[in-house]
């Protein structure tokens, strides 16, 4: 909601007669003041102007793993008749700073590592290439659609295949840090990444070359792999 009311008040600042933003159908209810809700391990409680409600919930195991950090924040998600808590959390963790190194090279299809110690050097490739297959796929699909389709058909299709390309590549990533981030805390050392600002525009060959290279997602699974290595 607050970037749909910064994008229509930047607007309406450079044209006349932009319509404001409207909100037919409210799904998600951010919970982000501690002192309004009150989060349990199987309880929620709510802070409404009829007084304070109790709402039971299912704990997703995935989420025990949590329970001793600090609650940050939560979201209140609706979809149909169900009913989502997306809740935010925080741990401080002591920085250590071993004196072995491992260095990340994201490339299209792989993922390489070089485990650098005093007494070895390993080297380690992941596969990733299965994001470049989900990238190629979706890009000719959605060609296809724009050639076929157009309108509110077009629109409705194409977010629904984006929405689709997206979670198929996070999946793939999240898989791959999570393996380089267990390998960090096996070998006890400390990630080091190639710096990626101005990549995009160093990126010059020609069309086909380029739109190749700029779907490989460099800083999201360098994003990844931080904070996932941080639990180890």
């Amino acid at each position: 909601m607050l970037g749909i009311f910064k994008s229509y008040r930047r607007l309406s600042r450079k044209r006349k007669n932009v319509k404001p933003p409207e909100v037919r159908t409210l799904k998600t209810v951010l919970l982000d003041d501690t002192h309004l809700f009150w989060f349990g391990w199987g309880s929620l409680k709510l802070a409404t102007h009829r007084g304070h409600i109790t709402i039971p919930f299912k704990l997703h195991e995935h989420a025990r793993k949590f329970r001793d950090w600090e609650v940050k924040g939560s979201r209140l998600m609706r979809d149909g008749d169900e009913y989502y808590l997306h809740v935010t959390f925080r741990k401080t963790v002591e920085m250590k700073k071993p004196k072995e190194s491992l260095g990340i090279d994201v490339n299209e299809k792989s993922v390489d590592l070089a485990i650098v110690k005093p007494d070895k050097v390993r080297f380690i490739k992941i596969d990733v290439s299965g994001v470049k297959h989900i990238r190629d796929r979706y890009f000719r699909k959605r060609r296809s659609m724009q050639s076929r389709t157009s309108g509110e058909t077009r629109s409705r299709l194409l977010a629904k295949y984006s929405g689709r390309e997206k979670r198929r590549v996070n999946t793939i990533l999240h898989k791959a840090s999570k393996m380089i981030a267990e390998i960090i805390g096996e070998e006890k050392v400390i990630p080091v990444m190639e710096e990626l600002k101005g990549i995009r525009e160093r990126i010059r060959y020609g069309k086909r070359m380029n739109r190749r290279l700029h779907s490989i997602p460099f800083r999201k699974i360098q994003f990844y792999i931080s904070y996932k290595s941080m639990e180890h």
